[in-house]
């Protein structure tokens, strides 16, 4: 809700409610879409610069883009538009609308910068590949790190592993790993061994550099919540990331109230869904972040922080 102070009136603007649930209020609508602009140009330019002169491919549908363009010298980013339209229908009923609405967003807009950086590596490229693959790598880690740290994806397969988890409580990671291994493994049966060794060192590098920029050093994250409405917040984080959490009593220091205070341990990946899921419930809940090394115990284990 904004307050707008005019001619000593004051008017209270309320955001319509469909609106607010397709795009979120003006701050998301800014931040989101400078992020899908900003990391799709960078993206599209590491992809056609390092990438593409030693027939390199990325994950997902851009991988399967890469390889069409390869054989057929249609541009990527046609075809990465074009094979991304049935994967919204199949996420239509399962995905947030929001989600949707942005990914589609985000599919246009890396669609127009694929074809606008095609002939860059004319300007700017490596010769030698191992080089390429390590810069291309830094180069699409930070794209990808600007999209997911504002809560945005590039379609493809992002919406099948999205479906996969909650469907089938598949974890995200291990189902993007799958479906990438198959475009791996086709695209080293298409060019051979060498293209598809350098595209693995490339995408190593490029998710190492997408999780140094999300949210720091290592893959776990010790989450603390202090809500006033901490049950309500616990069910969704169970219903929705299919995690357990555990409360902490605890008296507020000015109130001098017993309160539950949320813990949980998360990935980096799933930092921005937890964010999303308790702004959504209270936006006025306090989050603390922290560095974790190693978690064990019972019941616990690694594999289910897969994001």
């Amino acid at each position: 809700m904004e307050l707008k102070i005019m001619e000593n009136k004051v008017k209270i603007y309320c955001p319509n409610p469909k609106m607010l649930e397709l795009f979120g209020s003006r701050y998301e609508i800014k931040s989101k879409l400078m992020a899908i602009i900003i990391g799709n140009l960078i993206f599209s330019f590491g992809v056609n610069a390092f990438y593409t002169p030693h027939m390199f491919l990325s994950g997902g549908i851009g991988g399967i883009s890469i390889m069409i363009q390869y054989l057929t010298d249609i541009s990527a980013g046609i075809t990465v538009f074009i094979l991304n339209l049935p994967l919204f229908l199949f996420g239509l009923r399962t995905l947030s609308k929001k989600f949707l609405v942005y990914t589609f967003i985000s599919t246009i807009v890396q669609s127009f910068t694929m074809i606008i950086f095609r002939g860059v590596s004319q300007y700017v490229s490596f010769t030698d590949p191992l080089l390429s693959a390590i810069v291309g790598g830094v180069v699409n880690g930070t794209a990808m790190g600007i999209l997911f740290k504002n809560g945005c994806c590039q379609g493809g397969f992002d919406i099948v592993a999205a479906v996969m988890k909650k469907k089938y409580n598949m974890q995200i990671g291990s189902a993007l790993l799958l479906l990438n291994a198959v475009v791996i493994g086709t695209g080293a049966y298409l060019f051979g061994i060498q293209p598809a060794a350098y595209t693995i060192i490339a995408m190593y590098v490029s998710y190492t550099m997408l999780d140094k920029i999300q949210t720091g050093k290592g893959d776990l994250k010790a989450v603390n919540v202090i809500t006033a409405k901490p049950n309500e917040i616990a069910n969704a984080i169970n219903q929705q990331m299919s995690r357990g959490v555990t409360f902490l009593k605890a008296e507020g220091g000015w109130s001098k109230q017993d309160t539950k205070v949320i813990y949980l341990v998360i990935s980096n990946r799933e930092i921005t869904i937890l964010k999303d899921i308790v702004n959504k419930i209270d936006e006025g809940a306090f989050i603390g972040i922290s560095e974790l090394t190693e978690v064990r115990g019972r019941g616990f284990r690694m594999d289910s922080l897969d994001a």
